[in-house]
């Protein structure tokens, strides 16, 4: 090792204006990287893509189409009822988008009533005219046969029609009222409309209520998008949906656009806005900190080094094709912390070797010669901790440990190179001695404080190991939040708007079952089906209404269900395309079941679809799968709290193994690790009494304590080593080292718990949280 550190010392002291010039061209190639980065907000950043969960949604999507877009239209009664056909046209002109799958509304409705009606006025028609030539041929028929006169006939013909007609107008004349009342059947008859969607005492039919909420003050638009999109697909889906109603005033109605791709939409642009808000906060902090804590020359250097060690992480994070989510948008103040603590380990013992010496060549090779093992070493043990995120089951946690472990190292190498060739440069001609700085009042008070700590240590370790054993008691207690809607920034316009929406309409959760079979439209399919959703409806009261093509069809046929095959395919013939679509598919293979519910939180949906899958017993054949975002969310639950407990394990066994190999000697293995373990102790107890959730982000903080804190205790045992070696005895070496490197540990971490407060200033409540639980843990 010490060879190894020889030749990077020679080479940056020899080389010092070839490294600045090779890590500039370097520079630009990260630059190109860095503008491939994706963007991910999706379920598949919280589930595996290998997950039969997400499998079976993928297939679901490909069928029934994916995420709603929700428009509510809002006015009276009267301006809703007058701009059904207006409905209608927008309808049919978003049909047309290949990003959309379905468009239902009120004119769904319509259309449809207005179809029904005309194929019964013409089967009445028919039938009434059926009825009249029967009679007439009867009648003539048997005059006929009495020898009357063709005259005579035709007079019999005549008297047969008119008491006929007499007939079916004593028999059907209410019902011919009506109609004649009603009018044409059609979208811009208005009359015909209330009667379809209104009963006679003027309130919203109740099929029609999901559709037309607060008895017909509003209207609701629900546009299913096409399965499986992408973000971009789906973000513009929104867009073209929003130009779409801001361009057709529909009679001055009100609309209002939300729903999940809309929120998908907000999270990435809020995305964008918080990682510059958290830029800006973050070299201002790290300014500041640096100007107060750490008095050096250049003491500013570390802070542009960082930067461009933050532009290389992000270019390697484009070229490797991680994608930004929610959690690894938050490496940006982690990683500025860090590069900021590992800049001021090397410039701060350059500044103590060149203060003794004068000599910047000497001075920049005793620094690498101790400081590149000794953060070297930090830094394996940091990435071996970060690395241990990759056997969590959530796929942003896995890509926010693989983007510190890389940001670490590169970091390391870069500031390795780039600082003491900057600080060779700078010093290289210069001879006279340098005034020694006298101690400033961080290292006094150190010093003070590490007499006292090395005075009464039995009392330390019994203090903080009672407080760690008491925090590990809380772990099991900790809540978990998945629900992106409670860790996105809640003043989101968006969130706002799909609120404002539940308020009107109620729930807008579902929960969807795939139905698979030979032929799901088979009699004793279709009965099971309708038996399962009213049990469920019966059994269940936050169940608020389901729909699958067995429940149509019995709405459709007076609440039966046909009773053959042939029945079964005219009455399936019979349905809108648009309808038939989103219920079953062209091979009938498939078929699905939705259940409205009203608006709950993650441990009341996991109950309820665990117990409703719990309540499936479908006949022989026939397989029955929950999915659907509700249900991923749900999972995501498990994978978030599986394995979390057993990754912090790894993390320890990992730096541990690292250490050892890197030291061979178990103590010196163990020492770096044992304070670590007890802070993760506490930081438990600090979650619990601030009430702050397992979410995506929290649940890493014990790979973060441990990978981070372990640099701290490193560096203050490496120094305490080359103290001991220089012959000083055991307590003063270490109130030497405690006052000594203990100055740049401070700097260090003000500069790393300053990166991890930013993420306080975040909008987005998970950012928010893992603000407050890292500043906690680290300090």
């Amino acid at each position: 090792m010490k060879s190894f550190f020889s030749t990077i010392s020679k080479w940056t002291t020899e080389k010092s204006f070839l490294s600045i010039i090779l890590i500039t061209l370097m520079t630009v190639i990260m630059v190109i990287g860095a503008t491939k980065i994706e963007v991910k907000t999706g379920q598949d950043m919280m589930i595996p893509s290998d997950d039969p969960v997400f499998q079976d949604n993928l297939r679901f999507q490909e069928q029934f189409g994916g995420e709603s877009i929700f428009v509510l239209l809002s006015g009276d009664k009267k301006e809703i009822l007058a701009s059904i056909d207006e409905m209608n046209a927008i309808q049919k002109e978003l049909n047309k988008n290949t990003l959309i799958d379905t468009v239902f509304s009120p004119a769904s409705m319509v259309e449809l009533a207005v179809d029904k009606a005309q194929q019964q006025k013409e089967a009445f028609e028919q039938q009434i005219n059926q009825t009249v030539d029967e009679a007439i041929n009867q009648a003539v028929q048997v005059a006929k046969e009495q020898g009357a006169s063709e005259e005579m006939q035709a007079k019999v013909a005549e008297e047969t029609k008119l008491q006929v007609m007499q007939q079916i107008e004593a028999q059907y004349g209410a019902q011919m009222k009506q109609m004649t009342e009603m009018g044409e059947p059609s979208l811009s008859n208005e009359d015909f409309i209330k009667t379809v969607l209104f009963d006679e005492n003027g309130n919203v039919q109740e099929m029609a209520n999901k559709l037309l909420p607060q008895n017909g003050e509003h209207a609701l638009i629900v546009i299913k998008l096409a399965g499986n999109l992408s973000i971009d697909e789906m973000n513009q889906a929104v867009i073209d949906v929003e130009d779409t109603f801001k361009e057709k005033d529909i009679n001055g109605l009100k609309s209002l656009v939300s729903g999940t791709p809309k929120l998908t939409q907000a999270i990435q642009n809020s995305m964008t806005k918080d990682m510059a808000v958290m830029l800006g906060l973050s070299v201002v902090l790290m300014l500041v900190i640096l100007l107060i804590v750490f008095p050096v020359r250049w003491r500013l250097l570390s802070l542009p080094i960082v930067l461009l060690g933050i532009v290389w992480t992000f270019g390697l994070m484009g070229y490797l094709g991680i994608p930004l989510s929610m959690v690894t948008m938050a490496i940006l103040p982690i990683l500025i912390g860090l590069g900021a603590d590992f800049a001021i380990q090397f410039h701060n013992r350059y500044d103590e070797e060149f203060t003794k010496t004068s000599n910047a060549k000497e001075s920049v090779i005793t620094s690498i010669k101790h400081m590149g093992p000794a953060v070297g070493i930090a830094v394996i043990t940091m990435a071996a901790g970060f690395i241990t995120l990759l056997v969590s089951k959530v796929p942003m946690i896995q890509d926010f440990g693989k983007m510190l472990s890389i940001g670490v190292f590169v970091l390391y190498v870069l500031e390795l190179f780039l600082m003491f060739s900057i600080l060779n440069i700078r010093d290289r001609k210069q001879k006279h001695s340098v005034k020694k700085q006298h101690s400033n009042k961080i290292e006094k008070a150190l010093g003070w404080l590490s007499r006292k700590v090395v005075a009464y240590p039995l009392i330390v370790l019994l203090l903080a190991i009672g407080l760690s054993v008491g925090g590990f008691t809380f772990e099991d207690n900790l809540r978990v939040e998945t629900d992106i809607e409670k860790l996105m920034p809640q003043d989101s316009p968006a969130l706002i708007g799909l609120n404002e929406i539940r308020d009107t309409i109620g729930s807008t959760m579902e929960v969807n079952f795939m139905v698979e079979a030979e032929d799901v439209t088979r009699p004793e399919v279709l009965q099971w089906m309708k038996n399962f959703e009213e049990s469920q409806l019966n059994k269940y009261d936050t169940i608020e209404s389901s729909s699958s093509i067995a429940s149509v069809m019995a709405m459709m046929n007076d609440g039966q269900l046909p009773s053959n095959q042939d029945e079964i395919e005219q009455l399936i013939t019979s349905f809108p395309e648009v309808m038939k679509s989103s219920m079953v598919t062209e091979d009938k293979k498939m078929a699905s079941i939705t259940f409205s519910v009203e608006n709950m939180g993650m441990e009341e949906q996991k109950e309820l679809i665990e117990a409703i899958e719990n309540d499936i017993q479908s006949p022989d054949g026939v397989e029955v799968t929950s999915t659907g975002m509700m249900v991923l969310a749900v999972k995501s639950i498990s994978t978030l709290t599986d394995n979390r407990h057993f990754s912090t394990f790894l993390g320890i066994g990992a730096v541990f193994l690292s250490l050892l190999v890197l030291y061979r000697r178990i103590k010196q293995a163990l020492y770096p690790i044992l304070p670590i373990v007890l802070v993760i102790g506490w930081s438990a107890a600090m979650m619990y009494f601030l009430d702050v959730a397992i979410n995506p982000l929290t649940a890493v903080l014990s790979a973060l304590i441990l990978g981070i804190g372990t640099e701290f205790t490193i560096l203050l045992m490496e120094r305490y080593q080359e103290e001991k070696e220089k012959g000083i005895e055991s307590q003063e070496a270490m109130v030497t080292a405690m006052t000594k490197i203990g100055r740049a540990i401070t700097a260090s971490a003000l500069t790393v718990i300053g990166g991890f407060s930013t993420l306080i200033f975040s909008d987005f409540i998970m950012l928010k949280a893992f603000g407050i639980t890292t500043v906690f843990g680290l300090t």
